[in-house]
């Protein structure tokens, strides 16, 4: 191994260790939802300009149609006043127009199936894009640790409980003088 192999292998791991050092793994993924959540937003954009772009085709088909209609119904016209020229013209308009609203009609299929796929396939994306809510304790307050199991009351406790309750009766006399507060 050569002196300028070791010089390099020691300044590659000199880069390595300083960007290791200055990455912190939760910007990263900040950084990481952020950007899915941009990339959510354009396919959501493109998403509404097919949609759009399908409705535009859509009317644009039906006009067509109706241009169509309009352009026979001149025709029919045209022949019962016995001009047949005006009626072969209405037939040529009518039959371009009957085209452009089966080629409108066509690619309108198309995109609908496109848009299908995409209604589907969206929803399931967003909602594994979404960031899933924390859970927090329904308790407020902060949380204390449990006692273990093998937790023993100290002997100081004991000097806490009233000695009222220590009686020779067993505290079933109640307080001093064989009262119990509250039984008349």
């Amino acid at each position: 191994m050569g002196f300028f192999d070791r010089l390099s292998r020691l300044v590659r791991a000199n880069a390595n260790a300083a960007v290791s050092s200055m990455e912190d793994p939760a910007k990263i993924l900040d950084q990481s939802v952020a950007d899915m959540q941009a990339d959510l937003v354009k396919l959501r954009q493109a998403v509404a300009l097919a949609i759009a772009s399908q409705k535009r085709l859509t009317s644009q088909a039906e006009q067509a149609a109706a241009q169509s209609k309009t352009w026979y119904e001149r025709a029919e016209l045209a022949l019962k006043k016995g001009e047949e020229s005006l009626a072969r013209e209405a037939l040529t308009r009518r039959k371009t127009f009957q085209e452009t609203a089966t080629s409108l009609t066509a690619r309108c299929s198309q995109d609908a199936r496109w848009n299908r796929s995409r209604r589907v396939w969206l929803p399931s994306k967003e909602r594994s894009l979404r960031p899933k809510p924390r859970r927090t304790c329904s308790r407020p307050g902060p949380r204390r640790p449990r006692p273990s199991s093998s937790c023993k009351v100290p002997l100081a406790a004991s000097a806490l409980i009233p000695l009222w309750r220590l009686r020779a009766d067993g505290g079933k006399g109640g307080g001093p003088g064989g009262h119990r507060p509250g039984c008349g």
